[in-house]
Formats: structure tokens, C-alpha cells, sequence
């Protein structure tokens, strides 16, 4: 259920929080990357948050930076080896996700700063 603020509430029927996966889009903007990435970390959600990096055919460099970062903070990834933007990109990650009630698609860029709490 959303609140008047936008924030998601956990079902009256059930009481809990939804699990949610945000699929992150980004083609080389790995300094961004990590700003939403603590931004994200730094949301209050009391369900299950799974985080996925979709990115688009990044130079090499970028690539291995990406997988230690995944590795690191145990996040999904899925690399274009090729130019493919964002549909067939984020679709590429979307066809291997597991199954969540609520999929966030967003850019790498999206987030500057916390956003605060999830509730």
C-alpha cells in the first residue's frame, strides 16, 4: 500500500513489507553508481531489498570495477557485452531476476543523496 508521501506500507491483509528488487541502468557512471548505491543502503525497509546492477557495454576497466563492487557489496549484476541501451539492457536483467512484488527500475544517476525511510 503507498502513503500520502509516496512511501510503501506493509499490507493490512498481512501486516508485512512487500519485497522489493531495484534494477539500477547505468553505462558507465560508476562514480554515480555508488552514490545511490548508499543512498539505497541507507533506506529504513523491513523487507527483503534486492539490488541489481543492469549496465550497457562498459569499458573493461569499468567492467571489473562493476563485478568487485557486486562481489563486494553482494549485489546482482548483469553486463552487456555489446551497445544495447537501456530496454534491452534492463530487460536483459529483468529476464533473470527472481520474482519480487514490486520491481524499481531507475538510473544510475537518479539518487544524490539519502532519501530517507521506506515504511
Amino acid at each position: 500500500m503507498m502513503t500520502a508521501s509516496g512511501g510503501l506500507q506493509p499490507s493490512r491483509r498481512g501486516g508485512r513489507a512487500p519485497p522489493v528488487e531495484i534494477i539500477i541502468y547505468g553505462r558507465g557512471a560508476l562514480s554515480e553508481l555508488k552514490v545511490s548505491l548508499r543512498s539505497l543502503k541507507a533506506l529504513d525497509y523491513r523487507a527483503p531489498l534486492k539490488i541489481t546492477l543492469a549496465f550497457d557495454a562498459s569499458a573493461d576497466g569499468i567492467k571489473r570495477r562493476l563485478a568487485d563492487l557486486a562481489e563486494k557489496e553482494s549485489l546482482e549484476l548483469h553486463q552487456e557485452e555489446e551497445p544495447a541501451g537501456f530496454a534491452r539492457t534492463i530487460n536483459g536483467a529483468l529476464e533473470r531476476r527472481q520474482r519480487s512484488e514490486f520491481t524499481v527500475l531507475m538510473a544510475a544517476a537518479s539518487l544524490s543523496r539519502p532519501v530517507g525511510s521506506i515504511t
